[in-house]
């Protein structure tokens, strides 16, 4: 069953992508949920004014991201999680919370797609986190502390 996305759907894809999924998890979830609608001529035509439009803000905000990239690399977040006496997590840190707290930090929005981890942190202490804009890089420390 081909969709389009209406809202970005983890492991499935991004705000107005075009995929093929099973039908009974396009009906019953995605499209239930309002999540995507059913991919034909009317519904390719209703989306792609939107998401052209949708393609220009996001470039937009990539480029004043790009612009505001080495103040993001002087920030230092801290996080706060809940750990046991070894310093393990009980929930790891992903990228959408790393996200809101550098978006807090620094008034801008960023993206979940700009944080690169290699994968979840779930130790306490310092880590060091690539935010990726376009072709610009920058590393931002990472402080976790238990609770």
């Amino acid at each position: 069953m081909k969709i389009i996305l209406l809202k970005d759907v983890p492991k499935v894809g991004y705000k107005y992508e075009t995929k093929t999924v099973k039908p009974g998890y396009g009906q019953n979830f995605l499209i239930k949920n309002k999540l995507a609608v059913i991919a034909n001529p009317k519904n390719i035509a209703n989306i792609s004014s939107k998401k052209a439009k949708y393609e220009n803000e996001m470039k937009a905000q990539e480029e004043i991201l790009s612009k505001s990239i080495e103040g993001i690399e002087s920030l230092d977040i801290k996080l706060v999680g809940k750990a046991n006496e070894k310093g393990h997590l009980f929930a790891g840190i992903d990228e959408r919370a790393i996200a809101e707290a550098i978006s807090l930090q620094t008034n801008t929005k960023l993206d979940v797609r700009h944080i690169i981890l290699d994968k979840h942190i779930k130790e306490i202490g310092e880590h060091d986190v690539v935010v990726k804009v376009g072709d610009r890089e920058a590393k931002v420390k990472l402080t976790v502390e238990a609770e």
